[in-house]
């Protein structure tokens, strides 16, 4: 007869038999001993740990009478996304070798901590509740991934980590925002498979299927750091895939013009006859792909992806050959909500801009002005300014936009091109202020 012992609970066991016993422990240490005809034969101690829960996110989304809108789980409110980008701008070296200047909000080194606290302690004082952030996936050094192996740097996420528990302590979520794809073995890996032939540059991302299994990768081995480091992921507004999302046509498999070409939803387009069905479908895999990658991480997360404007029905970015599509992705796409730009001033009025978005009133899915902002080419003093972004925003709502986003809080430096939020004593802080405005559409 065979006895074993855990913290107290013990079971018997016959010879030739098979015993089981079930404990409920709590999370520490707990004595075990197995004894065999009274002599103890065995003996040791178990660690318990307490089952890792994903927090819930705060906001998801809805349909209320066929339209999409954001609203709080904890109050079953409607929420109205209304803040600001907030990005830092410094000159760094890529992964190429070449010294450019791009967001370094959070690189290792050069982040701010006791700046950021201040913005967000002045974003929550004038009411507003969403910041949208940069991740830097393409610097040598500091950066969020390892130039070598691609690995997720465990300290630059710290202090994306430190930032998310600032913006939750003054009551503010924060969208994460990516543009590329961080280099190193982890991602050369799958990249050897891609058909150069076919694809090359931005297209790669894309339409090819090792683009989409490098960005699933990116997006996993993040989300899984910021799990590991305790991060408030309940502080998260929103997953970004992309910031502003576009093909190449000066990139294969656009030039020269030859099909067919399988993209990396398996289907097989002629390129020249069926351009827009192969962006449309790409743009949708691609977003359906990753989100369903997130998820199974954290299950409430919110995923979105950004947009300039497409060119066309109405002609906007001449001699421009990005290529951008968003119908598709609006009506079509698991996206929970979608993120597009447009500011006040440029060759597009509002209508013309929401036509080429193929937005025509309010849709099944929220959608979110991203970014828009003011250049100071365009508006010659402030309150000028002011009054165009005012009013930019009012005349979106009957579009059904469901949250506004200023470009930027606090870059006059950095940008002395546009106008911020803080320019001249905080015009523009006021003039879209939710404690002074409550209602955006009024």
């Amino acid at each position: 007869m065979a006895m074993f012992l855990v913290a107290g609970h013990r079971t018997l066991v016959r010879a030739a038999r098979v015993g089981r016993l079930i404990v409920s422990l709590e999370a520490g240490t707990a004595a075990y001993s197995c004894s065999v005809a009274g002599r103890r034969v065995g003996a040791g101690s178990l660690r318990a740990t307490a089952p890792q829960t994903t927090p819930t996110h705060r906001f998801a989304v809805r349909e209320v009478n066929g339209f999409g809108e954001f609203y709080d789980r904890t109050t079953g409110a409607k929420f109205v996304p209304r803040g600001s980008n907030y990005i830092r701008l410094a000159p760094q070296v890529d992964t190429f070798g070449r010294t450019h200047v791009y967001h370094s909000t959070f690189i290792v080194g050069v982040y701010e901590p006791a700046r950021a606290d201040a913005a967000l302690q002045r974003m929550a004082a004038s009411g507003y509740n969403v910041v949208r952030v940069f991740l830097n996936d393409t610097c040598a050094r500091g950066c969020i991934a390892n130039m070598a192996t691609g690995q997720i740097s465990p300290a630059y996420v710290a202090n994306l980590v430190d930032f998310l528990r600032r913006a939750r302590a003054h009551g503010i979520s924060a969208m994460l925002t990516a543009e590329w794809l961080p280099s190193g073995a982890a991602y050369d890996a799958i990249a050897q498979g891609i058909r150069t032939d076919w694809f090359e540059d931005i297209n790669t991302v894309f339409l090819s299927p090792q683009g989409v299994e490098m960005s699933v990768l990116f997006w996993q081995s993040l989300v899984r750091e910021l799990i590991r480091q305790g991060a408030p992921l309940d502080a998260i507004f929103a997953y970004s895939l992309w910031n502003e999302a576009f093909v190449d046509s000066a990139h294969r498999p656009f030039t020269p013009l030859s099909g067919p070409v399988t993209t990396a939803n398996g289907m097989t387009y002629d390129v020249e006859t069926d351009r827009r069905r192969m962006i449309d479908d790409a743009f949708v895999y691609y977003i359906d792909r990753v989100r369903t990658a997130i998820l199974e991480l954290d299950p409430t997360a919110l995923v979105t992806m950004g947009f300039f404007e497409p060119k066309e029905p109405n002609p906007s970015r001449r001699g421009d050959p990005r290529l951008v599509r968003t119908a598709g992705v609006i009506e079509r796409s698991t996206a929970d909500f979608v993120d597009i730009h447009g500011y006040p001033g440029g060759s597009l009025d509002l209508p013309q801009l929401m036509q080429n978005f193929g937005i025509v009133g309010p849709t099944r899915k929220p959608i979110v002005l991203g970014e828009m902002g003011a250049f100071r080419n365009a508006f010659g003093t402030v309150d000028d300014a002011a009054a165009a972004l005012v009013a930019w925003q009012r005349s979106s709502c009957p579009y059904g936009i469901d949250g506004w986003l200023l470009w930027t809080w606090d870059t006059d430096a950095e940008q002395p091109e546009l106008w911020s939020a803080v320019s001249n004593g905080g015009t523009l802080e006021r003039a879209l202020s939710p404690e002074a405005r409550p209602d955006a559409c009024s």
